[in-house]
């Protein structure tokens, strides 16, 4: 988490068969422009609730929560009928072409909408608790009633129950609790790759930049450092951090600073090791939630790099995350990153990959975590 996204607080007006409806700026982000909304029976034909988003349309859902989940999972299973087949036609380079559809065929689900009032579905029966569903997104003052997409208020409500029961983390061997805003570490094979360096981590002092729920600052605690200071420029995740540490016991090694960007929160000081799991998206964050998944132009990442051999002691090495997902949209951060290191002075002493499902972007991705260290002629 490093950079600071866009206000989301505006609001766009949608024309409905029952009135004008309020469609807050940041689920606006996910449906894109749209004509107009109609309101139909959960209960009613999937297949017509389909063809209308197929056609551009917003379709507002009303009936028991369970028939507004099998209308959304019956146009889930046949995305792909949602965007006609020349829809891109004009996009000659095959991987941006993919990434068109893909990113169109998201935007249509997401025309999927349910209406809110607060905190309340008023016309959505028998649906989860939702006491606190306005905590979770940023919804402009004075706002009445107003539309949320399914696939949006599917989200939150998932990331509510894990704010209750927590979320377990193999690689701690314990359970964080999750605050809105903050980015969810649900794939355990992320965090564990930091295993593989527990004999770097041991025994020294450690800087996590963009800590998040701070998974990492109280997994290097448990590997045995011998301090963590833990940053991150969100002040939702730097409270969630605090939660955590102490939850977890690590409160006598790790510190969580005040929200900073990179290593603001830092002046003066240096480390043996320096984490980051870098936003893995080029694209400007457009809510709280965005700021750790997208990177403009991967400039925090220049910024962390330029910046790291200043904040390491002789012999230290700096652990990059990174993913290269962003490759299927036609960027390269990875290239970015071996370049960039480079012309800092840095080298990759070694390199760790495997290879997963991307929940958030969809399709393959590789993780890798780069071991870089400070060249020797620029020591």
């Amino acid at each position: 988490m490093t950079t600071t996204p866009g206000p989301a607080a505006t609001v766009r007006h949608v024309h409905t068969d029952v009135g004008t409806l309020l469609l807050p700026g940041e689920f606006a982000t996910f449906t894109g422009p749209f004509a107009r909304g109609s309101v139909r029976d959960a209960r009613g034909s999937a297949k017509a609730i389909h063809a209308l988003i197929a056609c551009g349309e917003g379709v507002i859902l009303r009936g028991e929560f369970r028939y507004v989940d099998a209308v959304y999972r019956y146009c889930q299973r046949f995305d792909r009928e949602l965007v006609p087949s020349d829809y891109f036609v004009a996009i000659e380079d095959h991987r941006e072409r993919r990434a068109a559809f893909t990113q169109e065929r998201r935007d249509r689900l997401h025309r999927l909408l349910v209406e809110a009032d607060g905190h309340t579905l008023p016309n959505v029966s028998e649906a989860p608790a939702s006491d606190d569903l306005t905590d979770w997104f940023d919804l402009p003052a004075a706002t009445g009633d107003y539309l949320i997409p399914y696939r949006r208020l599917q989200r939150i409500l998932t990331d509510m129950e894990r704010a209750r029961q927590g979320v377990a983390v193999d690689a701690i061997g314990d359970s964080l609790t999750i605050r809105p805003h903050v980015y969810v570490p649900t794939d355990q094979s992320v965090p564990a790759m930091y295993t593989d360096y527990a004999h770097l981590i041991q025994g020294s002092d450690v800087l996590d930049v963009g800590t998040g729920t701070g998974v990492l600052a109280i997994l290097a605690a448990k590997l045995g450092a011998r301090s963590v200071v833990a940053t991150d420029v969100s002040a939702d995740a730097v409270e969630n951090a605090r939660a955590n540490v102490s939850l977890t016991g690590m409160s006598d090694v790790v510190q969580v600073r005040d929200p900073a960007p990179l290593f603001e929160a830092t002046p003066g000081e240096a480390f043996d090791v320096v984490m980051f799991n870098v936003p893995w998206l080029d694209g400007e964050p457009q809510t709280r939630y965005d700021v750790a998944r997208y990177d403009p132009g991967f400039q925090t990442l220049r910024d962390f790099l330029a910046g790291c051999p200043g904040r390491l002691r002789a012999g230290g090495v700096a652990l990059v995350q990174l993913s290269d997902i962003a490759a299927a949209r036609g960027s390269d951060p990875v290239g970015v990153l071996r370049a960039q290191a480079q012309a800092c002075g840095m080298t990759i002493a070694s390199t760790d990959t495997i290879s997963r499902r991307s929940r958030t972007a969809g399709g393959t991705e590789t993780v890798y975590v780069f071991e870089l260290r400070v060249a020797a002629d620029s020591a």
